[in-house]
């Protein structure tokens, strides 16, 4: 690799530095990729099992984005949403981005949009994907 290739790839690379996100996921490989592909970028990445522990999280910092598996949601799609809402009121807190994994199709996605979250992405998850996913809110 030249060093004209280098700063290509490295251009290519967005800077996420010191923006935390918060992953909702318990799929191994769906983890794995955000954190390895967002370890790039300078981001901080916390990664919880649980809608519960989600929330829980939010009592100790605020996260720039959050990320979650809809498959996580047995009883609600709202259940996280209001949890934030609450969080953001109570603290004075800006709106926080929540970015939809939608395992099944983009139907489930677009269901997920018009049910609050700001994006989706689907697994498995690609760089520029996920990239490009967190770049519209940092």
């Amino acid at each position: 690799m030249t060093l004209k290739d280098e700063s290509k790839l490295n251009n290519a690379i967005p800077r996420f530095e010191r923006k935390i996100i918060l992953l909702v996921e318990i799929q191994a490989a769906t983890i794995e990729a955000v954190e390895q592909y967002l370890h790039v970028t300078g981001a901080l990445v916390e990664t919880v099992d649980s809608l519960a522990a989600a929330g829980e999280r939010l009592a100790f910092f605020t996260p720039n984005i959050i990320m979650t598996n809809l498959q996580l949601f047995q009883e609600s799609r709202l259940t996280l949403l209001t949890q934030v809402k609450v969080y953001e009121r109570k603290f004075n807190r800006a709106q926080i981005p929540i970015v939809a994994i939608a395992d099944y199709s983009n139907e489930e996605g677009e269901i997920a949009l018009d049910t609050g979250f700001q994006a989706y992405i689907r697994p498995p998850i690609e760089a520029a994907s996920l990239y490009a996913a967190i770049s519209q809110f940092i």
